[in-house]
Parts: C-alpha cells; structure tokens; sequence
C-alpha cells in the first residue's frame, strides 16, 4: 500500500505555468483527487463544456485569455463547486467582483505547499457539505467540546446584529466555525461571505482594500474600486487573525464597528454596514491590549459573543472521523 486515498473527487486544474499546475496537481492527488488539466483556455473550454468537476483551480493570467472571463463559463457548469481562483498579479476589484458572484478563495502567487494543501482541506470540506451545509455539524466531531461549540455557534446566529469572536490555537478550525455560523446565520445559501486575513493585508493597502477607493484617490487609482466591506453587504464580514492588525490602523475598524459605517478612501460620502462581523485570533487579545498592541475598545466592539475553539488534542474522539471525512 503506499498510503495515498481512493480518488474521491475530481479536480480540474487550468494554469499555464507548467510547474507550478504540476505541483497543484500532485496536491490534490495526495488528498484523494482525480485530476484533468489544462494550460490554456483554448483546451479548457471543451474540457468544461463536456464534463463537470467536484473543484475546479483556475489561474487568472493564462496565454490565451484571462481566468477571471472563462470563471463564468466554469460557474454555471459547476454551480455547486468551490472555484479557487489563483493569480500572480492580484486585482482588487476582480476579487471583489468574483467572491461577490461565488468565488471560493482567491489566492495569490508564490503560494506554498501547505498554504495550497490548507486551501484545499477547506474546499474539501465545502465539497463534503455543499448539499447541506447546515448539517455539516459532524466535520466539527462529535466529542463535548465540539458540541458546546455549535451550540454557542447555533445561539449566536439567532443574534445577527451581534459580532461574534472566535479564539483558540492556529489549526483549532476558527475559519471552519466561521463559515458554519455563516450557514446556521444564512441558511437560504444566498448570503455572502467574505473572509479578510488581516495578516496579509499590507498596511499601505488595509483602508483601500477594506473600505473601497475613489478614483483619483492615490496613486494608481485609475477607476471606482469596491472594498471586501461593501462585498460583505448582508451577509458576513470575516476577519481572520484580527491581532495581527497594526495599532494605527485599529481606529479604521473601531469606526466601522461602532458606527457600522464607512467611507470609500477619497470620499466625502459615508455607507451604511448592514451585515455581521465574525473576528477570529489566536492571540489572548486581552493580553495584547495589556502589552498595549490592541486597542481596549476594540476589544470590547468585537468579544460581545466569543466562542473558543478547542485543540484537537483535546478532542481525541473525533480525530478517526476527521482523518476518514478528509481521505
């Protein structure tokens, strides 16, 4: 035997950087997918017209065309799969406008093995409970931590006005509880759900990319640009490792927060907020704020539900179904 899972999905992958469509391939192999491949949009769009795919990796910049075109095509054969979208020239707006109309991640070159193999543990699971995704309650376990957890998780999206705080080590599953909130909050499926790692959005950037620019607004803005805030319109506004924000930029958040409003940079004209804030970390943001790296008041605008995560090792019980369900 050499280890490797029964092919249990399949797996269309269009990229023309060979190498690197190579390595996504062997990937996906590992965690049980069958895979076809393209290098161009001209051999992609006989492939997608004649069959559908569990997941579909598509890369932005082909030779041909780009992948953001060819992602409607891919969407309506494949309505109910996670399309994670890669780019080694990533395009704010685009991002924008694909999560808006279904995009399951957007990743952006070089991207390592782990964070490749992480992407896909998440569209596993998104395919193991794409028919049903309230009842995805068993990919948490069935140990008693993970069912006080989606009990606080069912009590919390009873409240969707309130912001919801997810703590616990990095690995615990905080951006899977997110998402089941999402679902438990949203059950019509129509909601979006827009997920923010606050670690990787640079400073230079964080006001543009979360709140929208004007054009004129800096340098290089040529066009109107919509941020993730308004993409997150009556649905959920994620933000993943919320500690890592910058001090000086936490005032940014406090406003929108507080006031559950915003203002595109460059404009004199304030937008309403109407959706839920999810933050996740794996920090003690009580002892950042101690350590004055956090804002207190900020604290207290996101812990008004917290929910933490425990560590797998303190759930053994449910480690033989979660190694079964991502075979």
């Amino acid at each position: 035997m050499n280890g490797k899972p029964a092919a249990s999905f399949s797996c269309f992958i269009v990229d023309d950087d060979v190498s690197f469509a190579t390595l996504s391939a062997n990937v996906v192999r590992e965690a049980g997918g069958q895979v076809t491949m393209a290098h161009k949009l001209a051999d992609a769009h006989p492939i997608i017209a004649a069959k559908t795919f569990d997941l579909i990796l598509l890369d932005n910049h082909l030779p041909d065309g780009k992948g953001y075109e060819f992602f409607n095509q891919v969407s309506r054969r494949n309505p109910e799969s996670p399309i994670i979208m890669i780019t080694g020239a990533p395009d704010l707006g685009e991002a924008v406008s694909l999560t808006r109309n279904g995009l399951f991640e957007y990743l952006t070159k070089p991207i390592s093995v782990d964070a490749l193999a992480a992407a896909l543990g998440r569209a596993k699971l998104r395919m193991q409970t794409r028919q049903a995704p309230v009842t995805a309650i068993e990919m948490f376990g069935e140990s008693a931590a993970v069912r006080d957890v989606l009990q606080q998780l069912t009590q919390a999206a009873k409240h969707a006005a309130s912001t919801v705080l997810l703590t616990g080590e990095t690995g615990a599953g905080k951006d899977l509880a997110a998402r089941v909130l999402h679902q438990l909050s949203f059950p019509d499926g129509k909601a979006p759900f827009i997920a923010v790692n606050c670690a990787a959005l640079p400073a230079e950037m964080f006001e543009s990319e979360l709140f929208g620019a004007e054009r004129g607004a800096f340098t290089g803005a040529d066009k109107k640009r919509g941020g993730l805030v308004a993409a997150a319109a009556n649905g959920t506004l994620f933000l993943d490792e919320i500690g890592e924000v910058p001090l000086a930029l936490q005032a940014k958040l406090l406003r929108l927060l507080e006031a559950r409003e915003y203002r595109s940079l460059g404009s004199t004209e304030t937008q309403p907020f109407t959706g839920r804030f999810v933050a996740a970390t794996n920090k003690n943001l009580m002892d950042e704020v101690k350590g004055g790296r956090f804002r207190e008041d900020l604290l207290y605008r996101f812990d008004v539900f917290s929910v933490e995560l425990p560590p797998l090792r303190k759930r053994r019980a449910d480690i033989p179904g979660l190694a079964e369900l991502l075979r």
